[in-house]
């Protein structure tokens, strides 16, 4: 039924995380019992491999992408390299992949560097406002301003 859904281009997510856990099965099995399976299953599981990488890689939203979901997008990069270099071939969806491994790294770049300039700014307040004393805080501070202007090199 998985392979009727995939062959008319109507495969889901369950059905890519179906292909996968036959996938992990599979691999789990001793040579003797690898030798006992239908040859013709094999076969099929390697066809629907790279499809199912696809629809894996086609439910990834960039736009809504958060922190959180670099372990999603690492699983599926995983994935993607447990392929033979003849199913990846056949992924089509690999652009959208590394445009969201990009997502994700702009995106903690971003976190990094607003976290950096909030600490910046309060450290800032401290200094102008005398709420703070001593030379620590102002070394503190410039050296986070010498960070900031290395990040933003």
């Amino acid at each position: 039924m998985v392979g009727k859904r995939f062959a008319a281009g109507e495969a889901t997510l369950t059905d890519e995380l179906y292909v996968a856990r036959i996938r992990e099965v599979v691999d789990s099995l001793t040579d003797a019992q690898h030798g006992l399976l239908n040859q013709s299953y094999l076969t099929d599981l390697v066809k629907l491999e790279p499809k199912a990488i696809d629809i894996r890689i086609a439910n990834l939203d960039i736009t809504a992408l958060k922190v959180k979901d670099k372990a999603k997008v690492a699983d599926i990069r995983s994935a993607y390299g447990a392929l033979t270099a003849a199913q990846q071939a056949q992924v089509t969806q690999l652009s959208h992949l590394e445009a969201a491994e990009k997502a994700i790294a702009a995106i903690k770049d971003d976190e990094r560097n607003r976290a950096l300039a909030d600490l910046a700014a309060l450290l800032d307040h401290f200094i102008e406002t005398d709420d703070v004393n001593g030379p620590s805080v102002k070394q503190l501070s410039n050296a986070l301003k010498q960070v900031e202007h290395h990040l933003n090199a």
